[in-house]
């Protein structure tokens, strides 16, 4: 009968370990960065970043660190940024519980004299991977490419 009861134990903390389900934390954490760009504070957005992160612009590859100083000074040099993220789709991978994939669209307008009238604007699509560290999403990589080029 104890082992019974241990076996059963041990199943049931077996069912806690699974990682927190992929797709509700990535959107979660897409929405936080999202908002930490609109309120100028790059903090929530690099604490996103994995140790190994890497980003991809249009063929042109930015290591964690020059992907950081790029965003602190383009949220420098552009005080108002609007950003709105359309058709976001993430799936886990199916052979490793610790990866996902996320994929959107992310329209990125700016100004420097109103919040009401943009100056400038992009639209990106963005294929990014996600990694499962300590219980947290992370962004691993990500590759992104403007929709409408000049």
């Amino acid at each position: 009968m104890k082992w019974i009861i241990t076996i059963a134990l041990f199943g049931l903390l077996a069912g806690c370990s699974d990682p927190p389900p992929a797709e509700d934390d990535i959107e979660k954490a897409l929405d936080s960065m999202e908002r930490a760009v609109e309120n100028n504070n790059p903090g929530p957005v690099l604490d996103r970043l994995h140790g190994d992160f890497e980003l991809d612009r249009s063929g042109r590859s930015l290591s964690r660190s020059q992907a950081q100083r790029l965003l602190r000074l383009t949220l420098k040099r552009h005080q108002n940024v609007s950003v709105v993220l359309t058709r976001v789709k993430v799936e886990s991978e199916p052979s490793r519980k610790d990866r996902a994939r996320a994929w959107f669209s992310a329209v990125v307008t700016s100004s420097s004299r109103s919040r009401f009238l943009p100056e400038d604007g992009e639209l990106y699509r963005i294929e990014s991977e996600w990694a499962l560290e300590d219980g947290q999403w992370k962004l691993l990589n990500m590759a992104s490419r403007r929709t409408l080029d000049r």
